[in-house]
């Protein structure tokens, strides 16, 4: 298979990834969704067994059983509840995948092209198909590359937003339970949206005003929980007070800036209550940079809440 055909492929899969991605939003396109993720997935399977430069074909059909082990032990384990965030999470691994193959193609072609003739002769495999190639393949295999890593970067941008759309879906429903709600944003900064909330009956136009509306930046949009705190505590901390009950909800990944977690153990201290919703799974809590120990110790109990369920039986408790 020539190199330009895998790459279209690629590219082929990744919309059809995108596809099934917008269509799990709903009940009735779910179904022909996942069938563009599968059909997405063999081909980009396919591509890559019987693409050029493809080898090791022990490694590779060991490592497609691995992962269809992990995924049917997976699959046997997730409640229905909890689907929407596991597909999200496994597109956006296919895309983080799609963005590493178009980088791995651009150090080869960078490579190759600094190679003199003696060197390109004794090239095998995928570098030696690049080397063969004219100056407008070249060119070619440039844009099909970027393309790739475009589309592939999309999907992964996709589905990590899918588990914010499901942060603010927490939000939206935590607000309809109760009277006297403020609710605030944070990425890096933080805002308040609760009349976006209010008195809306479609939580699509709420999401909606939060993304394009909500002024949550401070400097590059990296999340800086730190930073977001602070600049609450000092904006409205004075609002805070023994009859207020704080919930934070958030992976606590901090991209390893400072924590400040001194500004929740000043919230406990004024508040009556203060509690953590975690849409992450509890495996996944103080590994990389997650930072939930450092915030949970000053909190009344730092709770998973990665679907309906877990919510709803989170709002019982405080009620």
């Amino acid at each position: 298979m020539e190199y330009g055909f895998t790459t279209a492929a690629y590219v082929v899969a990744a919309v059809l990834f995108i596809q099934s991605l917008g269509g799990l939003s709903g009940q009735e396109s779910a179904k022909r969704a996942v069938w563009y993720g599968i059909v997405g997935m063999a081909l980009a399977v396919a591509a890559t067994l019987y693409g050029p430069g493809a080898g090791n074909w022990l490694i590779s059909l060991v490592m497609v059983a691995v992962g269809g082990v992990i995924g049917w032990y997976v699959a046997q384990r997730v409640q229905m509840t909890e689907m929407p965030q596991l597909v999200a999470a496994m597109h956006s691994l296919v895309g983080l995948a799609a963005v590493f193959i178009g980088f791995n193609t651009h150090i080869e072609l960078t490579a190759v092209a600094g190679m003199d003739d003696t060197a390109r002769a004794a090239l095998t495999g995928f570098a030696q198909k690049v080397a063969e190639k004219t100056g407008v393949e070249i060119a070619i295999l440039r844009v099909e590359t970027f393309l790739g890593v475009f589309i592939g970067a999309v999907t992964f941008s996709g589905s990590v937003a899918a588990f914010a759309r499901f942060t603010l879906m927490l939000v939206y429903a935590i607000q309809g339970q109760f009277s006297k709600v403020r609710s605030f944003v944070f990425i890096d900064g933080i805002d308040e949206v609760t009349d976006y909330f209010r008195g809306e009956e479609d939580i699509a136009n709420a999401i909606h005003r939060v993304n394009t509306e909500a002024d949550v930046v401070w400097v590059d949009g990296h999340s800086d929980y730190g930073h977001a705190f602070e600049v609450f505590w000092e904006r409205y901390g004075k609002d805070v007070g023994p009859k207020t009950t704080v919930l934070l909800l958030g992976d606590a990944r901090n991209n390893y800036h400072a924590s400040q977690s001194w500004v929740i153990k000043e919230i406990r201290q004024k508040a009556r209550h203060v509690y953590w919703l975690n849409p992450e799974p509890k495996s996944y809590w103080n590994t990389g940079d997650s930072i939930v120990g450092d915030y949970g110790t000053h909190t009344d109990g730092v709770y998973e809440c990665r679907n309906l369920r877990q919510l709803e039986a989170f709002v019982e408790k405080l009620a």
